[in-house]
């Protein structure tokens, strides 16, 4: 019992790890796309200024 515990613990312990990575990465992605956004934004602003 006590084995079908511990690795119980053990795969919640690597899914805890993994999610703050994952998290990371996903707020890595969905940032550098706001900041592009902007900067497109912000580029086309300059082309056009009558935009």
């Amino acid at each position: 019992v006590l084995g079908v515990e511990t690795s119980r613990f053990a795969k919640l312990l690597s899914l805890a790890e993994e999610l703050p990575q994952a998290g990371l990465r996903v707020a890595a992605k969905v940032g550098s796309m706001l900041l592009s956004f902007k900067w497109a934004r912000k580029f086309v602003h300059l082309a056009f200024p009558n935009v």
